[in-house]
Order: structure tokens, then C-alpha cells, then sequence
């Protein structure tokens, strides 16, 4: 009996088949993840190091040349460039075709923690990126507040952030464009000199002074307390007030202390306020079109909450990206099907 005949005389068995197929191939197609590209990587791995208030000619001779003599002997290197700016450092190692990049990039973080010990100790830690293109951002908006007082920090970092990344599927969500304040302390050099006082004792007795001590701990019958000496500056005033050599003057005679926002360096409005930007990523395994809206819900949500005191612009979305080219790739398959029908 062929295939024919059997569908001959079991039409019912065959229908059963042939819908069981049919609902097992749309729940399977429905799963399917959803990218506007494939997954591309680079054959490349950077080396970022910050190192603040540093020239470009010590950032080269006690960052850049120690990380580029611990590279340069990796295996399969093709090329090694870097680029030493002000207060940071770049150094990207190309490798060969057909490397194994996992197994490179563990190399190169042994190597970076090698030569973390010919660094100053102020350099920050050493990031190694590796450029992939499912790592940008699915959706990129604009935050601004309109109420009073400076909150906009506040919200972004508190509700905003977390909310977003509480979303299934958020790898992370960054903020740019949004200054934090920073404690700033200028010397007057003629003071420092008149009162012989040296950079490196004022910076030890900064440390000595800016901590918590544990005091050991106190019985009262059957109750235990812990003690602590709570030392750690937590106003600018503070500093200021801090005797120096015994008492004769404070740290404020020698030097002005502030603790605010930064010079602004660029700008971003929305609405006519200032404004942060926020991008969203996902996960590796994610679906850009499910997050995407789950995003932007969350964000309406969000909005919604503070009765028109915070705007949120969606700049870019690429769930609407990835939609409007499968709409497309849909109108060429049904024009493909049903042209030969009709010819």
C-alpha cells in the first residue's frame, strides 16, 4: 500500500496528521526568537583603564606600555594598538581567524591582573570588552524632570533603573549623560609650602582620619553589642574642619573643598529641562520584539506615576526595527506565492 492509497482510505488519519503538524509547526515558529540581524563578534578584545587627574604621557608610560608588554606575548596575536588619553587608556589586542575567543579573553584577563602590579594603586579597575552585536542597545530613551529640585538622579538610579531591570529578560540598564556630584578639594600651593606640608602627608592623613574602627563588642548579661567608631567624612564641611599638625590650623586654611556637580561638558535636553539617557539590554537568549514592548510598557507605567512631572521620550526601539522587516519579508513571501498563481 503507498502513501496515496493509504490517504485514500484513512482521510480522517491523514487530516489528524496533517493538523497535528500544522499546530505543532505555528507554536514552534511562535517561539522563535526574533533578531533584525545574526549574531556577529569581533575578533578583537580592548583593555580600558582610568587612572583620574593623570597626563597622557603618565598615563603611556605607567598604564599603556605595561599592559602592551603583558599582551604582546599572548598566543595568536595579530596586532596590538593602543591610545592614551587624559585620565584613561586603551589598548585592543586583534587575533588571528579561528582563535578561540573564550579561551583568549581568560588569557588576557591573566595577563591584565599580571601587570596590575607595576600600576599605581589608584587605577581603577581594568575592564576587557569584547564587541558583539547582540550587545547593543534594544531601546534607547530620554528621561527629563519637570518638578522641583534636582531629583532626576534620584528617580533614574532608584525606580527607574531597578524597575527595568527586574523585566524578564534585561541584561542592563545604563545611564549616560547624568552627572554624579563629586568632592573636589583645591590647595593653595603657597600655604602648603609656608606650613611645610607635603601632598603625601596631607593624603595619609585623609585616609587615617576617613574611617570606620571596630571597637569589639560590649556584654550585658545575656544581650551582645557591637561597637563601632563611626570616622568616615560624610560632608565637605567636615573635611574643612579637620585639624592639621596638632591643631595649629584646619584643612579649609590650606585649601577649599566642595562637594557638587561637575562642570557640564555636554548637554542633553528634552522638553527644555535637562535630561538623562537611559539604554536597555538584553539578555543573550532574550526576544528583541517581547522586550522591547515589555520595556516600553514599563516605561509608560512609569511615567504615568508622577503625573506629567517626568517625561520619557523613546528615542529608539528595535523591536519596531525587527517588526517592520519581517512585515516586509511577509509581503515579499505572499507576492512570491501568489504571483505564480496568478501567472
Amino acid at each position: 500500500m503507498n502513501i496515496s492509497e493509504f490517504s485514500l482510505r484513512r482521510p480522517v488519519t491523514v487530516s489528524m496528521v496533517t493538523a497535528c503538524v500544522l499546530v505543532l509547526g505555528y507554536v514552534s515558529f511562535s517561539r522563535l526568537p526574533i533578531e533584525q540581524l545574526p549574531s556577529i563578534s569581533s575578533s578583537g578584545i580592548r583593555a580600558s583603564a582610568r587612572y583620574n587627574s593623570a597626563s597622557p604621557e603618565e598615563i603611556e608610560r605607567l598604564i599603556t606600555v605595561p599592559l602592551e608588554a603583558a599582551l604582546g606575548s599572548m598566543n595568536n596575536v595579530e596586532r596590538i594598538s593602543s591610545s592614551s588619553r587624559n585620565g584613561s587608556a586603551n589598548v585592543r589586542v586583534d587575533f588571528k581567524a579561528g582563535t578561540d575567543m573564550d579561551l583568549a579573553n581568560m588569557e588576557m584577563r591573566e595577563r591584565v591582573d599580571q601587570a596590575r602590579s607595576f600600576m599605581p594603586t589608584e587605577v581603577d579597575r581594568i575592564q576587557l570588552r569584547r564587541w558583539q552585536s547582540d550587545q547593543r542597545p534594544i531601546v534607547n530613551a530620554n528621561i527629563a524632570w519637570r518638578g522641583d529640585g534636582d531629583r532626576l538622579l534620584n528617580i533614574v538610579q532608584k525606580i527607574v533603573q531597578p524597575r527595568l531591570m527586574r523585566l524578564n529578560g534585561v541584561a542592563d540598564a545604563q545611564i549616560d549623560d547624568l552627572e554624579e556630584k563629586q568632592l573636589t578639594i583645591e590647595l593653595d600651593r603657597e600655604r602648603l609650602q609656608t606650613h611645610n606640608i607635603s601632598l603625601r602627608q596631607l593624603g595619609w592623613q585623609l585616609n587615617d582620619n576617613n574611617v570606620n574602627i571596630s571597637l569589639g563588642r560590649i556584654f550585658d548579661g545575656s544581650d551582645r553589642f557591637l561597637v563601632r567608631a563611626i570616622g568616615e567624612f560624610t560632608r565637605a564641611e567636615q573635611i574643612g574642619n579637620l585639624p592639621l599638625q596638632g591643631g595649629q590650623f584646619r584643612f579649609g586654611d590650606i585649601g577649599y573643598v566642595n562637594y557638587d556637580f561637575p562642570e557640564k561638558r555636554r548637554f542633553k535636553r528634552l522638553n527644555g529641562v535637562d535630561a538623562a539617557e537611559v539604554e536597555v539590554y538584553k539578555s543573550s537568549t532574550a526576544n528583541v520584539v517581547d522586550i522591547g514592548s515589555a520595556v516600553e510598557e514599563e516605561f509608560e507605567k512609569i511615567e504615568s506615576e508622577f503625573d506629567g512631572l517626568l517625561d520619557v521620550e523613546i528615542v529608539r526601539n528595535r523591536a519596531d526595527d525587527v517588526l517592520n522587516e519581517a512585515g516586509k519579508l511577509f509581503d515579499s513571501a505572499l507576492i512570491g506565492a501568489v504571483w505564480p498563481i496568478q501567472s
